[in-house]
Formats: C-alpha cells, sequence, structure tokens
C-alpha cells in the first residue's frame, strides 16, 4: 500500500513537473517563434532589396557593354563622345556662344 502511494506521488510529481516544463517550452517556443517571424520578414525584405539592386546593376552592366562593343565598331558614338565631353566640332561647324542673359531672356520662349 505504501509502495503505491509512493508511485502515485512520484507519478504525481513527474506529471507535474512536465506540465511546468512544458508550459515553459511553450512559452519559449512562442517567443522566439514571434522573433522567427519578424526576422524572417527583415530577411526578406531585404532580399527584395537585393534583387532590385541585383537588377539595376545587371541593366548598368548591359548598357556599358553596349557602349564598349559601340566605341570600338561605332564612328558615330566617338564622335558623340567628343562632342560632348570634350567640346569638339568639325571643320566645316561654327560655335556661336551666347551670354548667360540671353540665354535666360530667351529661354521661355516656344
Amino acid at each position: 500500500m505504501r509502495t503505491l502511494r509512493l508511485i502515485a506521488h512520484w507519478t504525481g510529481r513527474t506529471l507535474v513537473m512536465t506540465l511546468i516544463l512544458g508550459g515553459l517550452w511553450g512559452i519559449a517556443a512562442t517567443l522566439l517563434a514571434r522573433d522567427g517571424l519578424e526576422r524572417c520578414n527583415r530577411i526578406e525584405i531585404e532580399l527584395q532589396h537585393l534583387v532590385h539592386v541585383n537588377q539595376e546593376v545587371s541593366y548598368q552592366n548591359n548598357a556599358l557593354t553596349q557602349r564598349i562593343e559601340a566605341l570600338g565598331s561605332d564612328a558615330r558614338v566617338i564622335e558623340d563622345i567628343a562632342r560632348e565631353e570634350l567640346g569638339m566640332i568639325r571643320s566645316d561647324e561654327t560655335i556661336y556662344l551666347f551670354p548667360p542673359e540671353f540665354q535666360q531672356q530667351y529661354a521661355a520662349l516656344p
């Protein structure tokens, strides 16, 4: 009889300890899951941003590749760069320079 009481006593304690540990585990899992979801969302947003940045860099890379290829094969591209960046003109062209006041005065005309 005493043995049965002892077994019942330990079984009850084990059950109580199991319930307490299970409750603590549940609380910890809930807290970790919430932080885990927030972290997952932050990582997803960062991933989307990086994909966007990667696409932009890819577009720029393609544009630069095309320009490099054009520099090697198209004389018009070289001429355009010489005109825009170096201010060069052809021998049969004339440049007219106007003072800034003139440009401001007539800039609004159609």
